[in-house]
């Protein structure tokens, strides 16, 4: 019926409070002279009065004391009554407040109820003077009342109580009846009276943050939402601070427009774009075509074209002929891609030519043999064999002549004596005429649509016995196109510029356009700013006062505009909001209830 548990131990508390002032009293006794002969801490319990007296009677003669008597002095207390106190009442609606759980709410406790809680403190003793040094001791603090300050809640040690205990009198019995022997007994009884307060349970509420004075006109009173003419908003200024912060306020002044008299229910949405590509007659892309402007865009999106394939080299392979030892043609194998200029054609240059050499040996005053000692390499036999020089004799007569012998690999296999000549003393030296030089193929290709269509031989070489490699120049890398979007002021996309065109393009590439921020990372916040731009310019400012993210319906009100205009809001817009950064676009709109 009351509401939720809670417990805060006030009367628990009370008592420990009272008990505790009474707690460290001490009775000294001395002779005498004056001189100390003991000193006793008083113990103190919580017991009622009775329950003493019963246990010092059991056991009252001096004579059979048979039992443990209970040790004096001594003192006890006990709770007696608790009653209502009207005088403290406090107005129902005050209240205690402390902070919450964040910046935007305050925990509080309503208006405490004031209680007075009785309490009886005796003190028993067998003499006056122990008595009358415990009394002594208590006395002086109550005139007539001492107070206290508590923690009445443990959870929120900042609040604290100030609790007065009054002492509203006090008594004395001297027991002292019966026979010699037996036990005197003396009590005091002092009457307390604790003033309390009960608390309630604690609750958790938001901070009032905003305020909102609608000015009517002076003359036609309040009747009617048409005699309004101007709201005058105060926010916090920041609007996060906390309840310590030295902050100032922010204050918005809006006339009475149709536009700003309405709550308005928005759809929002938020569409990809979709965008085609289109080549050039040089493999590059030419252009992207928006076939989809989509919606929800708070900035340029990322534009990605998809990569062309690799470049690929030409290659090509010579054509020899074995009898000219010359290069016929060269015949492309792969004509490549991706040549946007000419290029070198590298063939293989023939073998480096060697000078042959060769010794002769003596029978007698002739030459009898000459030996082939290095066969030379490049010679080409077919048009004439190379000149075969032997040096002259010490004396007298003719030198010997010979010719040399070339075979098929273009090498000298033998020199042949037509004349061993006379007159020699010493081996004559042998010269071999050197081999012509090599002469390196050339070769230019011939580029089409980026491809090689054939290569034309400018030089067929010479002194290939082989046919040599032939090596195309490998074409730039292909290079991936780039493109940049923009967008409208309602988030639209409005066009795709080529940045660049890329190469190697043989077939239309996809078009990738980077979607819109997805609902489900859109979140807008209750009581945030919102911006609507419009495409003149003008910025329309309200407060988000739903966000239903499962029906993507935002509600708004407390519209306001830059140019303090009226104006209607249209489909379209994007709805950017001030804390969240939440961007979507209008795509429905319903006007709600008119007035502030």
């Amino acid at each position: 019926m009351f509401g939720s548990h809670f417990y805060h131990e006030r009367i628990r508390k009370a008592v420990a409070t009272f008990g505790s002032l009474f707690n460290n009293l001490w009775v000294v006794r001395k002779d005498a002279s004056g001189k100390t002969l003991n000193q006793q801490k008083v113990p103190l319990s919580y017991s009622p009065s009775d329950k003493y007296l019963q246990r010092i009677r059991e056991n009252a003669s001096l004579v059979n004391d048979m039992k443990v008597a209970i040790k004096l002095p001594r003192m006890s207390f006990e709770m007696i009554s608790l009653a209502y106190d009207p005088t403290r009442m406090l107005p129902k609606t005050g209240n205690i407040s402390v902070a919450g759980t964040d910046n935007t709410k305050r925990k509080k406790i309503f208006n405490t109820v004031p209680y007075n809680i009785a309490f009886q403190l005796n003190i028993y003793a067998r003499s006056q003077d122990d008595c009358l040094q415990i009394v002594e001791q208590i006395l002086p603090y109550f005139s007539p009342q001492y107070t206290v300050t508590i923690k009445p809640l443990e959870d929120y040690p900042s609040v604290t109580e100030d609790v007065p205990i009054v002492l509203n009198g006090v008594s004395f019995v001297d027991e002292y009846e019966g026979a010699l022997e037996e036990r005197r007994t003396i009590i005091y009884t002092l009457d307390f009276e604790m003033k309390c307060n009960f608390h309630s349970d604690i609750t958790e509420s938001s901070i009032v943050r905003k305020a909102i004075n609608n000015i009517y006109q002076t003359a036609g009173g309040i009747q009617g939402e048409d005699l309004q003419s101007s709201r005058v908003t105060l926010l916090p200024d920041p609007n996060d601070v906390s309840r310590d912060s030295d902050f100032g306020f922010t204050q918005i002044v809006q006339k009475y427009e149709d536009l700003f008299a309405a709550t308005y229910a928005l759809t929002m949405s938020a569409e990809p774009a979709e965008g085609l590509a289109t080549l050039s007659s040089t493999y590059g892309v030419a252009s992207i075509t928006l076939a989809d402007s989509g919606s929800g865009f708070s900035f340029e999106p990322e534009v990605i074209i998809s990569s062309p394939p690799d470049a690929i080299t030409a290659t090509a392979v010579a054509i020899l002929d074995s009898a000219t030892r010359r290069i016929t043609r060269i015949d492309l194998i792969d004509s490549g891609t991706n040549y946007l200029t000419t290029p070198v054609i590298a063939i293989a240059s023939p073998s480096i030519a060697t000078t042959a050499t060769a010794t002769a040996t003596l029978d007698g005053s002739r030459i009898g043999s000459i030996t082939v000692t290095g066969a030379g390499t490049n010679y080409d036999g077919q048009d004439s064999a190379p000149t075969v020089t032997i040096s002259a004799p010490d004396v007298g007569d003719s030198a010997a002549v010979a010719i040399a012998v070339v075979n098929d690999s273009g090498v000298i296999s033998a020199i042949r004596l037509t004349d061993s000549g006379n007159g020699y003393s010493l081996a004559p030296t042998v010269t071999i005429q050197a081999p012509p030089a090599a002469v390196t193929a050339q070769a230019v290709a011939v580029v089409s649509d980026q491809q090689i269509s054939y290569i034309n031989l400018t030089d067929s070489g010479t002194n290939y016995y082989s046919a040599p490699s032939v090596s195309v120049a490998a074409p730039p890398g292909a290079t991936q196109a780039t493109a940049t979007a923009t967008i409208n002021i309602v988030g639209q996309l409005t066009g795709i510029t080529i940045t660049d065109p890329g190469s190697n393009y043989r077939t239309t590439p996809t078009v990738s356009i980077t979607n819109p921020v997805p609902f489900e990372n859109e979140q807008y916040t209750d009581s945030e700013q919102v911006t609507l731009t419009f495409s003149d310019g003008v910025i329309v400012t309200a407060y988000v006062k739903s966000w239903n993210d499962s029906d993507n319906i935002l509600t708004i009100d407390n519209l306001s505009a830059s140019d303090n205009g009226s104006r209607s809001l249209v489909t379209g817009l994007n709805v950017v909001g001030q804390t969240s950064n939440s961007s979507l676009i209008i795509s429905s709109i319903i006007e709600g209830d008119k007035g502030f």
